[in-house]
């Protein structure tokens, strides 16, 4: 959270928490040179989701001080402080889903999660596991202009409801959006079979992330 760590900025401007405020998101896109990032979500257990950045392109937590730290901050470098930031970003819980207020789920969200966890659907094919990701980049067709990239790390889903826009391009303003424009055309999964209403159910439970 400290701008004046010199290791950290050398400008006194920025800090880690500019962009992510309490280990999470400013739910920001930013526009670089190379394109679009939509700032991702950290909370909910991070250090065993490498690789990281959109594209998947930084190895380990620690090739973050090169790939961020220096390269986008202009700071000296944290050296081993690196894991002390690591290990109280892992031990941050997920931001408070916008809507599942109870331990259980109502009939909509159960409905859902049979939808997201169906061979039909697919989403358990990249989001899977307990962060919700296969730790792969994939070519989806999400590519953002002809300067940016065309393959993107698979993001997880902690706190999916508080971390909009989605897509590495924050693109998908809503969780409506997201589906409507990238489930229900199968180019996200298979959702071309899902009715109306099971698209809402599906929302219902990826609010509950």
């Amino acid at each position: 959270h400290d701008a004046n760590d010199h290791r950290i900025a050398t400008s006194a401007a920025v800090s880690c928490a500019s962009c992510h405020p309490d280990g999470r998101t400013d739910n920001m896109t930013w526009k670089f040179s190379f394109g679009p990032r939509n700032t991702p979500q950290l909370g909910g257990g991070i250090m065993d989701t490498a690789p990281f950045h959109w594209p998947g392109d930084v190895r380990t937590f620690d090739d973050l001080e090169t790939a961020t730290v220096q390269a986008f901050m202009g700071g000296e470098g944290l050296g081993s402080d690196m894991a002390v930031v690591g290990s109280f970003l892992d031990h941050l819980p997920s931001a408070p889903t916008s809507t599942h207020l109870s331990n259980s789920l109502s009939a909509s969200q159960e409905r859902g999660k049979a939808i997201f966890e169906s061979a039909e659907a697919a989403c358990t094919s990249c989001h899977s596991g307990e962060d919700f990701t296969n730790h792969l980049t994939m070519n989806i067709g999400s590519q953002a202009g002809h300067s940016d990239r065309e393959d993107f790390q698979v993001p997880v889903l902690h706190g999916l409801s508080r971390s909009a826009p989605y897509m590495h391009d924050g693109s998908a303003a809503t969780l409506e959006a997201l589906v409507t424009e990238w489930v229900k055309t199968d180019r996200m999964g298979k959702g071309s079979h899902l009715s109306t209403d099971e698209l809402k159910d599906l929302i219902r439970f990826l609010e509950t992330l």
